[in-house]
């Protein structure tokens, strides 16, 4: 058995993340207080207040309301970022000065010798040294299915365990881990663009380019007149506050402040107060499937006798509870009959999973164009798939292999997505709206496509397989699709840009780490549950990723 000792600690580093948020409560306060606008104001307050009559300077009022109105939304919103956490706070079992222990993930060092199991979060990028696991990376990958992990296997901290037991060894903690790489790129500060805040800092620019030589005209004016000091300065500053936009600045911050107050009951959290403004001005809005046009809940539609055997065996071997086994083993009766030799489990790269019988060759489970076919799927299956039904091959070798080679198809399960209520009405909504809707998924694009027409969306749209897409051809693609299969996080960020390279305001929708990219690229950022009457207002449960 591996351990540290408590001399091996001392010096490493933990797994402490430096992401902070991205303000503090005193930038905020300093950054809405110290702004031109009252720089403006200010200036004219010393001077009434030199004349000692105090009464006059009622305008403040209105700097103290903007300002005010400016804090309480930015520290609302830090308040409910820093409750956001991308990982657990479970305990975690490590070997330390010859016993095992529990320790805090923050305690977590460098190096550390680690057990996972069953249920557990991983907290750092890791390196198995013994033992095999199932591992669940949607948060990571976008991918429904568990990928199995063995000796010298890496896991990324943010993946959960789904299946066995692991001693790792930690090979990259807090800043340095994948999850928290993800989530600095997204939890850095971004003033997003507002038209509205552009004009009036233009039209202030103005006023205070005007206000010097007005002040200057009116004190001599006021001079020559032979008036005195107090009447001069009270005089000239009622004028100058006059020609200063107090009001607009006012009815703009109480108009955003009450469109704030009405989304944060519908659970949405906007984060600055001119992200209204933007989103009212969003003209393409991206999401996913999963979560978003269905519900995540899969039910096996159709399963022929011989399939459901040898599947009734062949599942009782994987412990994993993604929403596929679940639909699988609901409705089939699994048993283990078989002697097993060896087992993989799904992988986001092959696309299946293989059962090796002794004296009994090996079964392949997965998505057909990945089990090595070359002629293509019986018609009546792709229709299925081209409807929005996701269909699962179980194939056959004499040999005991691990990876697909000189095949029999034994037969296809057909599976469906529960769609979500009135997602036509809100596709139709958005397009009432003129803002334009692209589908990006992880999945097989002729099945995304299927389910978006069962779920409402428009006949004519243009579905593609992303894998087959080229850096030469990618913008293109982009622009002239609506629906995005097998796309990688990487690729989401990529596109988000090229639609703002065109000139549209983009909003994103996700429900993952994989979504995060994107989300900080695009203007606006949308998150989890979605239903009709939220979609009018663009979304349920909305917050920004920084």
């Amino acid at each position: 058995m591996k351990y540290l000792s408590s001399q091996d600690i001392k010096d490493r580093q933990r797994n402490i993340s430096d992401i902070k948020p991205y303000k503090t409560t005193k930038e905020i306060i300093f950054s809405n207080i110290f702004t031109f606008f009252n720089a403006m104001n200010l200036a004219l307050a010393v001077l009434v207040a030199t004349t000692l009559r105090f009464e006059n300077m009622l305008f403040l009022g209105v700097i103290a309301i903007n300002t005010a109105i400016g804090i309480f939304q930015e520290v609302r919103s830090k308040n409910t970022l820093e409750k956001l956490s991308l990982l657990g706070k479970s305990k975690y079992k490590v070997n330390r000065d010859g016993q095992t222990i529990e320790i805090d993930p923050e305690d977590i060092v460098l190096g550390e010798y680690l057990h996972l199991n069953l249920g557990d979060q991983v907290p750092v990028d890791a390196e198995v040294l013994e033992g095999n696991v199932e591992v669940d990376e949607s948060l990571l990958t976008g991918e429904s299915d568990s990928v199995f992990k063995t000796v010298g296997d890496k896991l990324m901290s943010g993946s959960n365990v789904v299946s066995g037991t692991c001693l790792v060894l930690a090979t990259a903690v807090g800043p340095d881990s994948y999850i928290n790489k993800l989530a600095k790129s997204s939890k850095e500060f971004k003033k997003y663009p507002s038209q509205l805040r552009d004009y009036m800092d233009k039209i202030l620019k103005i006023v205070s380019i005007l206000l010097v030589p007005v002040a200057i005209l009116l004190y001599v004016r006021g001079f020559s007149l032979g008036r005195s000091y107090v009447e001069i300065v009270l005089g000239s500053s009622g004028a100058l506050v006059g020609m200063i936009p107090e009001g607009l600045i006012l009815l703009v911050s109480v108009s955003l402040a009450v469109a704030a107050m009405k989304l944060a009951k519908k659970k949405v959290l906007v984060q600055e107060l001119y992200c209204v403004e933007t989103l009212a001005r969003v003209d393409v809005l991206c999401f996913d499937k999963t979560g978003t046009i269905t519900t995540g809940n899969m039910k096996v539609q159709e399963m022929d006798a011989n399939v459901a055997e040898k599947l009734s065996s062949y599942l009782a071997y994987f412990e994993d509870e993604n929403a596929t086994s679940r639909a699988l083993k609901t409705y089939l009766t699994c048993e283990k009959k078989w002697e097993v030799q060896e087992v993989g489990a799904f992988s986001s790269k092959n696309k299946y999973s293989f059962v090796q019988v002794k004296e009994g060759g090996t079964y392949f489970f997965g998505a057909y164009e990945f089990l090595g076919f070359t002629q293509p799927m019986d018609p009546y299956y792709e229709h299925l798939k081209q409807q929005g039904f996701r269909i699962l091959s179980l194939a056959h070798s004499k040999d005991q292999i691990t990876s697909p080679a000189d095949m029999e198809l034994l037969g296809h399960v057909v599976l469906s997505d529960e769609i979500k209520e009135n997602t036509k009405e809100t596709f139709d909504y958005f397009e009432s709206q003129g803002v334009e809707v692209k589908i990006i998924s992880g999945d097989n694009h002729v099945a995304v496509y299927g389910v978006a027409r069962k779920a409402g969306f428009k006949e004519e749209a243009r579905a593609i397989d992303m894998t087959k897409v080229s850096d030469d051809d990618f913008e293109r693609v982009v622009l002239e699709h609506d629906i995005f299969g097998r796309v990688t996080p990487e690729q989401k960020q990529k596109m988000v840009t090229v639609l703002q390279n065109a000139g549209k305001t983009v909003a994103m929708s996700g429900d993952g780490v994989n979504d995060v990219l994107a989300l900080k690229k695009s203007r606006y950022q949308l998150c989890y549950e979605w239903s009709y009457q939220c979609s009018q207002k663009c979304i349920q449960y909305c917050f920004s990723h920084r």
